[in-house]
C-alpha cells in the first residue's frame, strides 16, 4: 500500500533558515577576530625578578641577564663574545650537567650591553639548583681555556672583518665608541669576568609553573639589606653607580667625520651613519617606525639607481646607532633617495607591517619572553608586553619624514668610504 511522502524538514523552517543564515554570517564577520590576550607581567623588585605565566607552554624557561660594559667597538665585542663562550663551556661541563639534569636546552647569548643565560626544562620538573649553578658558573676560568677561547673568537672576528660591509661598520663603531683599540688580552677578559659579580643578575621567567618557580626564586635569591622592605610589585633595584657609568650614552663624535679607506682587493663602497637614542628613550617607537619606513623607501628606488645596500640599526639601553652601507661612490642624498616617496601611504604601510610582525611575535612564548627580558633590562617595568604596539599606533605620521631627513642629513653623518675617488 502506498504511503504519503513526508519531508524531513518543514518548508517554512527551510525558508526561515535561508533568510536568517546570511544575516548571521554578516553579523559574525563584522565582529572580527578576538583581540589577542597577553600574559600579565609580575615583578619582585627586591630580587630583580620578572615573570609571566604561560599555561600552554610545554616547558619553563629562566633567563639570567648579566649587565656588562657596552660592547660596540670590535675589541670590546671580542671580549663580550669570549665571555659568552666561556660561560657556555662551563654550562657544558659534566659537573654542571649533573646539576642541570632536568634542563633540556641551555644557551648563552652576548648582547651589546649584557649577557643572557637561558635554561629550559619540562613543565612539572623541579627547577635546577640555581644557587650551586651560579657559584659554579662564576668560578674564574682556567687560563688555558681563556687563552684558547679568546684566540678562536679573535680569529672569527678577523674573518668576518674581511667582508667589506663589516669592515666599514667596524670603523663606524670605533668612531661611536672611541677609546683604547689595543687588542684585548686575557687580563681584560678576566677583569670583565669578575665584573659580572658586581651585582646580582636580573631574572626573567616564563612557563606553566612560573608562579611556583617565582616563589622559589624569591626565597633563593637573598635580598640586600636595603631592599628587604620592597613589595612584590616594587621597581627593580637600580644598578650600581659604576655600572651606570659604564652604560653612559655614546659620546657624540665631532661632526662631520670623514674617513677614507683603501684596499684594491675590495669593491668601492661607502657608509653613512650616526648614533641614535637608546631603547629606554621615549622616542623609541618613532625611531623604530622611521627605520622601517626608510627601509621600505629604499626598496622602492628606481631600478637604474638601485645598488646593493644594507641598513643596520642597533639599540642598547642608553645608546644606539644606524648605518646605511651602499655600493659605489658616495651619492648626494637627493639622488640616493627621493624623499617624496616617504608619504603617508608608505609610512602607514610600514606601520602596519611592523604591527603585524610584532603582534605575531608576541603571540609566541619565545617572543613574549624576549619582550619581557627587554622591558626588564631596560627598566621599563611599567609597560605591558604589548605596549610597543600601542606606542607604534600613537606615533604621528608627520613626525617620521623629519626623522628620516635627519638620518640622511650629511652634516649629522659619519661618512666612511672604501676605495672612493
Amino acid at each position: 500500500m502506498a504511503t504519503d511522502y513526508k519531508p524531513l524538514f518543514n518548508p517554512l523552517y527551510l525558508r526561515a533558515l535561508i533568510l536568517i543564515l546570511p544575516l548571521l554570517i554578516i553579523l559574525l564577520a563584522s565582529l572580527g577576530p578576538d583581540d589577542p590576550q597577553y600574559p600579565a607581567i609580575h615583578h619582585n623588585g627586591a630580587q630583580r625578578l620578572s615573570w609571566i605565566e604561560q599555561p600552554q607552554r610545554p616547558d619553563n624557561e629562566l633567563r639570567l641577564l648579566l649587565p656588562t660594559p657596552l660592547a660596540l667597538n670590535p675589541e670590546q665585542r671580542i671580549i663580550q663574545q669570549t665571555l659568552a663562550r666561556l660561560l657556555l663551556q662551563r654550562l657544558q661541563q659534566p659537573a654542571i650537567q649533573t646539576l642541570l639534569a632536568s634542563v633540556h636546552d641551555s644557551s648563552v647569548m652576548p648582547r651589546s650591553d649584557h649577557l643572557q643565560i637561558s635554561l629550559r626544562w619540562p613543565a612539572g620538573e623541579a627547577m635546577p639548583a640555581l644557587d650551586v649553578l651560579r657559584r659554579a658558573l662564576y668560578e674564574a676560568p682556567e687560563p688555558g681555556a681563556m687563552t684558547s677561547t679568546l684566540a678562536r673568537t679573535r680569529a672569527q672576528a678577523y674573518i668576518e672583518g674581511q667582508e667589506p660591509a663589516q669592515r666599514l661598520l667596524n670603523h663606524l663603531q670605533q668612531q661611536l665608541q672611541p677609546g683604547d683599540n689595543a687588542p684585548a688580552a686575557t687580563a681584560d677578559v678576566l677583569q670583565q669576568f669578575h665584573q659580572l659579580l658586581d651585582q646580582s643578575p636580573m631574572l626573567v621567567m616564563g612557563g606553566p609553573d612560573a608562579a611556583q618557580m617565582a616563589e622559589q626564586l624569591i626565597a633563593w635569591a637573598p635580598a640586600r639589606a636595603d631592599e628587604t622592605d620592597r613589595t612584590e610589585n616594587s621597581q627593580p633595584a637600580e644598578p650600581h653607580s659604576d655600572t651606570l657609568a659604564r652604560r653612559a650614552p655614546l659620546p657624540s663624535p665631532r661632526q662631520p667625520t670623514r674617513l677614507q679607506l683603501s684596499d684594491p682587493r675590495q669593491p668601492t663602497m661607502y657608509l653613512q651613519g650616526t648614533r641614535m637614542p637608546g631603547r629606554g628613550a621615549d622616542t623609541y617607537a618613532a625611531e623604530l617606525l622611521a627605520i622601517s619606513s626608510l627601509q621600505r623607501a629604499l626598496a622602492l628606488r628606481p631600478d637604474e639607481t638601485q645598488g646593493r645596500y644594507r641598513l643596520v640599526w642597533q639599540s642598547s639601553r642608553d645608546s644606539g646607532y644606524h648605518a646605511l652601507i651602499m655600493d659605489g661612490q658616495p651619492t648626494p642624498r637627493a639622488d640616493m633617495l627621493d624623499v617624496a616617496v616617504i608619504n603617508d601611504a608608505l609610512i602607514d604601510a610600514a606601520r602596519q607591517q611592523l604591527l603585524s610582525e610584532l603582534s605575531a611575535r608576541l603571540q609566541t612564548p619565545e617572543g613574549q619572553l624576549d619582550q619581557l627580558a627587554t622591558l626588564a633590562f631596560n627598566n621599563l617595568n611599567g609597560q605591558r608586553l604589548d605596549s610597543i604596539l600601542e606606542q607604534l599606533q600613537a606615533v604621528p605620521g608627520d613626525d617620521i619624514g623629519p626623522i628620516i631627513a635627519q638620518y640622511l642629513a650629511p652634516e649629522t653623518q659619519i661618512l666612511i668610504t672604501l676605495n672612493a675617488q
